[in-house]
């Protein structure tokens, strides 16, 4: 029993290990998550064949490129910028660097190896932090079951993202900060602190904020009256420079690469962008975000109403630890909605945005339930430990049944689309929406993708593939947007080239998968009366 009980931490690790290891199962190859990570990963193929191009460079003879830059190219701003006739991805180049040998090595499989060892590493750091809490194995391995299991952070290994990384080093880096090593924090561990933390802003913007948030509480703290709130007891300029310092040097890193030392990201944020625009757009951000965090991570309302009645009560403790995480946590959940896009992150499992507040609020309840415990207020103990065990069984049922079936979900409606696009002899695919190419194209390297939004673009793509000797091609709809050209009149599909009239020919070929699939063929017209005005 012994024995047992001082292995539940690690069992319940373990457990999370194969939980995590079960989600990658449910990824079938060449299938991404969402659109985001396809751009990655066309960025990451291009660095692991060895081509080291901060900009990305699809392969692409003379005439492709001419369409591409005429309005064809498969991406559009806010995903893709085409800055002095080179198209940069709006991410960090960060992400697809560090996994592009992993894809070297192991191919598709190797983009999850840095997103699945990141997880695991936050839950051991997760778990040295509690055990320097001292709070106990029961309620450690509690903490960790609300982490692994009951939070939507977990879900994000079986995806190819830079969140558990970037969420792994924030932690860590808080983490040695908050709650040093018993015999104090050295000058050393007050460098890997700051510089942790400092260096999560490579992989994630919203990091600039927690940046921020540190920094301005580390000068407020200099206040006697807020004294006892300090993030850092000891080593505070050595932290505070470090993590400035490594956020500096990504900043001369972008402005080197992008000329701009927010990078890509600058022109989405910063200057697409009036003031009074972004802050509507903050408010509408934070209240998607803020809804976002209440359901898929429900545990932030026991430590909520635990704080409240604190507060108004007395009865509950709350400590200086405890009331750090909270305002940090409080900080960046109000400071992140003004940098993020609008619409406050697409596609996602809970806020991805906020996901550092995970681990964080997961450590806060701990604490919180180790002095609930401990109280003699025997009815409110119960009120609290029932609500406590409520919200935990809602976030299990939500992120790890839920979340499991929406993940494969998500994968299965892609896969037919890559499998049944592979076989078709077809290299050249129109769309009516980038949203289709972000998805398909990295597992479709032998096809060539064209945004084409209307019935313009189509006779356009048409009459340059004529002169290049195709005679057909195939048309992909998107889903959940508009897809109009293949049900448009035949009377507007006809264009006249080198004195001779043609017309595309839209065949029905069903779905794949989610997408509607068409092959567009390039016919001559029979007769006179069926030539346009107009020449493409």
């Amino acid at each position: 029993m012994k024995i047992l009980r001082f292995n539940l931490p690690l069992t319940i690790i373990f457990i999370g290990i194969l939980f995590s290891l079960c989600l990658q199962a449910l990824v079938p190859n060449d299938v991404f998550y969402s659109g985001d990570g396809g751009l990655k990963a066309l960025l990451a193929q291009q660095f692991s064949a060895g081509k080291l191009h901060f900009d990305l460079r699809l392969p692409a003879n003379n005439w492709i490129q001419n369409l591409w830059d005429g309005g064809l190219y498969p991406f559009r701003p806010p995903f893709v910028y085409n800055v002095e006739s080179r198209y940069f991805i709006t991410f960090p180049f960060t992400f697809p660097l560090i996994t592009a040998p992993f894809h070297a090595l192991f191919g598709f499989r190797g983009l999850y190896v840095i997103p699945l060892l990141a997880t695991w590493a936050l839950w051991l750091s997760f778990y040295s932090a509690c055990r320097r809490l001292k709070l106990g194995r029961t309620i450690t391995a509690i903490a960790l079951v609300l982490l692994i299991f009951a939070a939507p952070l977990s879900l994000y290994s079986g995806m190819y993202w830079e969140h558990t990384l970037a969420v792994a080093l924030a932690f860590q880096g808080l983490a040695i900060a908050l709650v040093p090593p018993a015999q104090g924090l050295s000058t050393r561990d007050a460098i890997v602190s700051g510089s942790l933390i400092g260096l999560s802003v490579w992989f994630r913007p919203e990091f600039l904020c927690l940046v921020g948030i540190i920094f301005f509480w580390l000068c407020a703290t200099q206040i006697k009256a807020l004294q006892d709130l300090k993030i850092i007891s000891d080593k505070a300029a050595a932290f505070a420079v470090s993590m400035l310092l490594m956020t500096a040097l990504f900043f001369s890193l972008n402005l080197l690469i992008y000329q701009h030392p927010l990078g890509i990201h600058s022109v989405q944020i910063v200057e697409e962008f009036s003031l009074k625009e972004r802050l509507v757009e903050a408010f509408s951000n934070f209240k998607q975000l803020l809804f976002s965090l209440s359901y898929y991570f429900p545990i932030v309302f026991f430590s909520l109403i635990y704080v409240c009645l604190a507060l108004v009560s007395g009865k509950l403790k709350l400590t200086g630890k405890m009331q750090v995480i909270l305002i940090v946590s409080t900080l960046f959940v109000l400071a992140v909605p003004l940098i993020v896009p609008a619409g406050a992150g697409g596609k996602q499992w809970g806020p991805r945005f906020l996901l550092i507040t995970v681990p964080l609020v997961s450590l806060l309840a701990a604490m919180q339930l180790k002095l609930l415990l401990q109280t003699y207020q025997r009815n409110l103990q119960l009120a609290l430990l029932g609500l406590f065990a409520v919200f935990l069984t809602t976030g299990l049922y939500i992120n790890s049944y839920l979340g499991a079936v929406d993940l494969a979900r998500n994968y299965q409606v892609i896969l037919p689309a890559v499998k049944g696009l592979r076989s078709q002899p077809d290299p050249i695919i129109a769309m009516s929406h980038e949203y289709v190419a972000q998805a398909l194209a990295p597992s479709l390297p032998d096809k060539t993708f064209f945004l084409t939004e209307d019935s313009q673009a189509v006779k356009h793509l048409g009459g340059t593939l004529l002169t290049q000797g195709y005679k057909k091609f195939l048309y992909v709809c998107y889903p959940h947007r508009d897809c109009n050209t293949p049900q448009t009149s035949p009377d507007n599909l006809k264009f006249s080239q080198a004195n001779q009239r043609f017309t595309l020919q839209f065949s029905d070929l069903g779905k794949l998968g989610k997408y509607p699939i068409y092959e567009v063929s390039i016919m001559q017209s029979s007769s006179d009366a069926d030539a346009p005005s107009n020449q493409v």
